[in-house]
């Protein structure tokens, strides 16, 4: 059985999921963080995965997102957070850090967008990928899964609960998930 060291200083991170995803995604590496004593969150932002009924009705875009973020610190009373945006993620990671900068200890980006002012998360994609997305919005309407023209309904992730020690480092086994819905909004709307 593999002891979990356990460090004198907990942190609180809030893990913010990118497009056509959910909170759930990142259970397994929550699972790992809270083991070592850790608070963690893993909101799913409005209008997607089994949040994606709100996007019904309501125009959601990355100004919603943010208050997700900024809402769930403010009421579950956090204080010294480290945000962590991962690719889409780390645009209202960014946002909400901005509105509560006295509350955030560290931003950090998991292979996250890092937005630029004037300029939305497609922006900021590679142009091929940007591209396909556009393209195939039409086809998706405000909400729905991604929008590519190629194969691209699953999406290579996390796989199970047991993950791997090697060299030091902790590494979950990969695997292909579902992609969920997501607001067309969220992704085009700039900063």
């Amino acid at each position: 059985m593999r002891r979990t060291r356990k460090t004198s200083s907990m942190s609180t991170f809030v893990i913010v999921h990118g497009a056509w995803g959910g909170g759930w995604e990142w259970s397994p590496v929550a699972d790992i963080l809270r083991g070592s004593g850790h608070r963690v969150f893993t909101p799913t932002l409005s209008g997607m995965g089994e949040r994606a009924h709100l996007a019904v009705k309501n125009p959601i875009g990355l100004s919603t997102h943010i208050a997700d973020i900024v809402s769930l610190v403010q009421f579950e009373r956090l204080r010294d957070v480290i945000p962590c945006g991962a690719s889409y993620g780390g645009m209202p990671a960014t946002g909400a850090a901005d509105q509560q900068s006295d509350r955030v200890r560290l931003l950090v980006y998991v292979d996250g967008l890092v937005p630029v002012d004037g300029r939305s998360a497609l922006d900021l994609l590679p142009q091929d990928f940007a591209g396909e997305v556009r393209v195939g919005w039409p086809r998706t309407a405000r909400c729905g899964p991604c929008p590519c023209r190629r194969s691209c309904s699953t999406l290579s992730f996390l796989k199970d609960r047991s993950p791997r020690v090697c060299g030091g480092h902790t590494w979950i086994e990969s695997a292909t998930i579902p992609l969920q819905p997501s607001p067309s909004r969220s992704t085009s709307a700039a900063r």
